[in-house]
Protein backbone atom coordinates (compact mmCIF):
# COMPACT_ATOMS: atom_id res chain seq x y z
CA UNK A 1 0.00 0.00 0.00
CA UNK A 2 2.93 2.35 0.54
CA UNK A 3 3.69 2.80 -3.20
CA UNK A 4 0.00 3.41 -3.85
CA UNK A 5 -0.13 6.08 -1.12
CA UNK A 6 2.98 7.76 -2.55
CA UNK A 7 1.45 7.70 -6.02
CA UNK A 8 -1.67 9.43 -4.69
CA UNK A 9 0.45 12.08 -2.94
CA UNK A 10 2.58 12.74 -6.01
CA UNK A 11 -0.33 12.80 -8.45
CA UNK A 12 -0.96 16.52 -7.81
CA UNK A 13 2.57 17.48 -8.76
CA UNK A 14 2.37 15.16 -11.80
CA UNK A 15 6.12 14.77 -12.23
CA UNK A 16 6.37 12.08 -14.90
CA UNK A 17 9.62 10.46 -13.69
CA UNK A 18 8.39 10.05 -10.12
CA UNK A 19 5.00 8.81 -11.29
CA UNK A 20 6.74 6.26 -13.51
CA UNK A 21 8.94 5.06 -10.65
CA UNK A 22 5.98 4.77 -8.30
CA UNK A 23 3.99 2.89 -10.94
CA UNK A 24 6.92 0.49 -11.32
CA UNK A 25 6.97 0.00 -7.54
CA UNK A 26 3.26 -0.82 -7.61
CA UNK A 27 3.79 -3.39 -10.36
CA UNK A 28 6.64 -4.98 -8.41
CA UNK A 29 4.54 -5.08 -5.24
CA UNK A 30 1.69 -6.72 -7.14
CA UNK A 31 4.02 -9.34 -8.59
CA UNK A 32 5.44 -10.04 -5.14
CA UNK A 33 1.93 -10.44 -3.70
CA UNK A 34 1.14 -13.02 -6.38
CA UNK A 35 4.34 -14.95 -5.73
CA UNK A 36 3.83 -14.79 -1.95
CA UNK A 37 0.30 -16.12 -2.37
CA UNK A 38 1.65 -19.10 -4.31
CA UNK A 39 4.30 -19.70 -1.63
CA UNK A 40 1.64 -19.64 1.09
CA UNK A 41 -0.50 -22.09 -0.90
CA UNK A 42 2.45 -24.45 -1.31
CA UNK A 43 3.06 -24.39 2.45
CA UNK A 44 -0.58 -25.14 3.20
CA UNK A 45 -0.79 -27.97 0.64
CA UNK A 46 2.36 -29.71 1.84
CA UNK A 47 1.74 -32.55 4.30
CA UNK A 48 5.10 -31.83 5.97
CA UNK A 49 7.23 -28.73 6.34
CA UNK A 50 8.92 -27.71 3.10
CA UNK A 51 12.30 -27.78 4.85
CA UNK A 52 11.69 -31.45 5.76
CA UNK A 53 11.34 -32.44 2.11
CA UNK A 54 14.42 -33.90 0.39
CA UNK A 55 16.53 -31.36 -1.45
CA UNK A 56 15.76 -33.13 -4.75
CA UNK A 57 12.01 -32.76 -4.24
CA UNK A 58 10.38 -30.78 -7.06
CA UNK A 59 8.10 -29.08 -4.52
CA UNK A 60 11.05 -27.92 -2.41
CA UNK A 61 12.96 -26.75 -5.48
CA UNK A 62 9.97 -24.79 -6.77
CA UNK A 63 9.38 -23.32 -3.31
CA UNK A 64 13.02 -22.20 -3.16
CA UNK A 65 12.82 -20.66 -6.62
CA UNK A 66 9.65 -18.76 -5.74
CA UNK A 67 11.11 -17.62 -2.43
CA UNK A 68 14.22 -16.32 -4.17
CA UNK A 69 12.13 -14.54 -6.79
CA UNK A 70 10.01 -12.97 -4.06
CA UNK A 71 13.15 -11.69 -2.34
CA UNK A 72 14.42 -10.19 -5.60
CA UNK A 73 11.09 -8.44 -6.13
CA UNK A 74 11.31 -6.97 -2.63
CA UNK A 75 14.83 -5.67 -3.28
CA UNK A 76 13.67 -4.18 -6.60
CA UNK A 77 10.79 -2.43 -4.80
CA UNK A 78 13.18 -0.89 -2.28
CA UNK A 79 15.52 0.29 -5.04
CA UNK A 80 12.69 1.85 -7.05
CA UNK A 81 11.23 3.54 -3.97
CA UNK A 82 14.69 4.83 -3.07
CA UNK A 83 15.15 6.17 -6.59
CA UNK A 84 11.79 7.95 -6.34
CA UNK A 85 12.87 9.59 -3.07
CA UNK A 86 16.22 10.68 -4.52
CA UNK A 87 14.58 12.07 -7.65
CA UNK A 88 11.95 13.86 -5.55
CA UNK A 89 14.63 15.53 -3.39
CA UNK A 90 16.25 16.98 -6.50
Amino acid sequence: LAPLALLALEWRRARPLILGLLFAAILLASAQALVDTRIRTMRMESAIAISALPRESPVRRRFGMLHGFSSLLLVAQVLVAGAAIVVDDR
